[in-house]
């Protein structure tokens, strides 16, 4: 436990003296009633602006990883809410410089201190459906375009292997997806439709319409139809990130 600590605040300080912060940030508590607004509204051209957000969603954010995959912390990390307004000395930050100035705040500001861990946890594994995969084998590697995009309803693709959809998936679900397939290689023209249930796509935000019919399968169903795979629960490593420490910043 005494690593684990010391690895915590490795992290937290490695990042506060290797990396860049912002050249100006201030930070208010959010008073709103109503959160009519939330989440990021900039990350780009060197700016950083956030409202009505936790230090949980910030810490996600920071580290580019979903709320589910972080743990610890005191409680008021979920509930108290904060708008922040930072910028970068320079208008060319690029989004990883900006996220990188974010953990800094973090450190500096709520005196977060936290480590990384690798626990047994619950997954979803991604294998063949009986009969076998129903995508086409795609001749190259997948070097060009975009790869997979993510649509709240929909995965689609030129071209992807089976890891890559898993990992697609795990932004989607409410826990990893791990690939479990045996597949190799990769496959072009891959379309997933589905209707999202209240489990899936954790963080953004309810009453969305699907872009597929809304008449159409769930996601366990179409993707043995439309892809030949499977989702399986299962156990598996999750890496997670745990708050070792946190504190309310100071007035500014």
């Amino acid at each position: 436990m005494l690593f684990q600590l010391l690895a915590g605040a490795v992290l937290a300080f490695a990042a506060q003296a290797g990396a860049p912060a912002f050249e100006v940030a201030s930070v208010k508590p959010n008073a709103d009633v109503v959160l009519v607004l939330s989440g990021i509204t900039t990350i780009s051209n060197g700016r950083f602006s956030a409202k009505a957000m936790t230090v949980k969603e910030l810490i996600a954010r920071a580290y580019r990883v979903e709320s589910r995959e972080i743990t610890g912390g005191p409680g008021w990390i979920e509930s108290d809410r904060y708008d922040i307004e930072a910028r970068a000395a320079s208008d060319a930050a690029s989004e990883p410089q900006l996220r990188l100035m974010l953990q800094v705040l973090l450190a500096e500001r709520f005196r977060v201190r936290l480590h990384r861990e690798t626990r047994e946890g619950p997954v979803y594994a991604l294998v063949v459906a009986p009969g076998g995969p129903k995508m086409k084998p795609f001749s190259d590697p997948c070097t060009e375009g975009p790869g997979l995009i993510t649509l709240y309803g929909r995965l689609i693709g030129k071209c992807g292997s089976a890891d890559k959809i898993a990992a697609s998936l795990s932004l989607v679900m409410d826990r990893p997806v791990t690939d479990r397939t045996a597949l190799t290689g990769s496959f072009g023209d891959i379309r997933l439709d589905w209707v999202p249930d209240d489990t899936q796509f954790p963080g953004w935000g309810r009453g969305l319409k699907p872009v597929s019919d809304p008449a159409g399968a769930s996601l366990f169903t179409a993707i043995q139809e439309q892809l030949g795979l499977r989702l399986e629960p299962a156990r598996g490593p999750v890496e997670i990130i745990v708050i070792d420490a946190a504190e309310r910043p100071a007035a500014n």
